[in-house]
Formats: C-alpha cells, structure tokens, sequence
C-alpha cells in the first residue's frame, strides 16, 4: 500500500483516537459485566496495572487479549471497536438475557451509556453521590 502523502499525522491521531475508543470500550463492558480490574486482568493472564494500560490506551491492545477479554466478557471482538453499542443493544441471537439480569433491562442500558458518556469528573460525582444514597 503506498501510503506517501497520505498525511501521518492525521493518520496517527485516528489510530489513537481507535486505540482509545477501544480501550475505554474494554472497561465500559468489564465494569457493565460487574468484573473487577482485578478478576479480569487475572482472566486475562495480566496484572491489573497491565490491563489499565490497556484500558486507558497507554498500551495498545493485541488483538489475542481481545479476543480473551470478549470470551470472559460474553461479547465479541468486534464489540471493542464500535458499530453497534452492546449496551444499548438487544441481546444477539443466541445469547439469552435473565430477566434477573439488570443488564438486560433497557433503561440499565441506557443508564450505562449516558454515564460512560459524561466526563470523568461527573462519573466521579455520581458515584459518590449514589453511593451515600445507597448507604441511607
């Protein structure tokens, strides 16, 4: 592929822009799954400092750890990299939905979409802030 002129630069700042995507697509679906850092690094033949990287595309993802994240997260590969938002999404073909499951639930969908939307600082609010609810 000849790739002279094609711009570098702009090319380098889509495959970072990607690489975060897909990292922050990994933690959105581990933390939806209720996994801990800790478990799925562990799954994952990672430290958890390891697969923070990952999630925070300091290391850029291989693909293998994709596919090992999609098996324990009961997603697929291609989950990680956009299209079709597997949280808002109904259930594929083939993968049952408990009802007991409040994944399964569209508004907990939803919910999760608009958070993982916010920024940071308003996730760390909210947290907080449904946290002390809870503790009431």
């Amino acid at each position: 592929m000849d790739t002279e002129g094609m711009g570098r630069g702009v090319r380098g700042r889509r495959d970072a822009a990607l690489e975060r995507s897909v990292g922050q697509r990994l933690r959105a679906l581990r933390e939806a799954a209720g996994v801990s850092r800790e478990v799925m690094a562990a799954r994952m033949g990672l430290t958890p400092a390891q697969l923070r990287k990952l999630e925070e595309a300091i290391t850029i993802i291989p693909v293998a750890h994709l596919a090992v994240a999609a098996r324990v997260l009961g997603v697929t590969v291609g989950d990680f990299y956009g299209g079709r938002d597997p949280l808002a999404a109904p259930a594929p073909a083939g993968r049952r939905c408990a009802e007991a499951d409040p994944l399964c639930h569209p508004e907990s969908r939803a919910l999760l979409s608009a958070y993982y939307a916010a920024p940071e600082s308003v996730r760390r609010d909210f947290a907080s802030l449904l946290a002390a609810l809870v503790r009431r």
